[in-house]
């Protein structure tokens, strides 16, 4: 739907698309002006914005199978944080809420990442964002990126459990484990990876 613009934001000719103040934007202003369609009163805005709409699927249509990556070693976020809320599961229960981590959710899956840069890299997994103890509950932890896999056994009392490894520059899937003395594996909810 087409709201209507105010008169002091038209900069345009008639029927042209136009930047709009942010001001113009407000809650109230935004929810009342979105109650009138204003499309029949401007054909030529609704056919640029459908063909401009058409060109811009058109251009995604054909990465619906691509992964967006999260960039691991890149100066400017360094060290990057992945959280369970990014995995990429079959179809599995993804951990999207505090209750869900609070639970312990045996849930596990793989973040699509891009290395930015070879080098050696530290990478610590946890079940809480860094900063906030809470133990591990696992016997063992497991490291799977690319072609590199680790593994190594978790103190009782740990809050969390940290691998170095060289990495080569590119796309990779990481995925962790931490398998608990008796019951299911999961994956570690957070983990953060910095390029030493």
């Amino acid at each position: 739907m087409l709201t209507t613009v105010p008169d002091d934001a038209r900069t345009g000719p008639p029927n042209s698309v136009v930047p709009v103040p942010l001001s113009c934007w407000s809650e109230p202003t935004f929810r009342e002006s979105a109650k009138t369609n204003v499309a029949a009163e401007f054909p030529g805005v609704v056919k640029q914005l459908s063909q401009s709409y058409d060109k811009w699927w058109a251009s995604i249509g054909t990465r619906f199978k691509d992964y967006v990556r999260i960039g691991l070693g890149h100066k400017s976020d360094n060290p990057a944080l992945l959280t369970c809320h990014d995995w990429h599961t079959n179809n599995g229960p993804v951990p999207w809420n505090q209750n869900h981590i609070r639970s312990g959710l045996k849930a596990n899956g793989f973040w699509a990442v891009s290395v930015t840069r070879s080098g050696k890299y530290r990478i610590t997994l946890r079940t809480r964002p860094p900063g906030i103890d809470h133990p591990l509950a696992a016997a063992t932890a497991k490291l799977v990126i690319g072609k590199t896999t680790r593994e190594q056994a978790v103190a009782a009392d740990a809050t969390s459990v940290s691998f170095t490894v060289e990495l080569k520059a590119g796309d990779s899937r990481l995925q962790t484990t931490l398998t608990p003395k008796t019951g299911k594996p999961r994956g570690a909810y957070f983990v953060q990876v910095e390029a030493l």
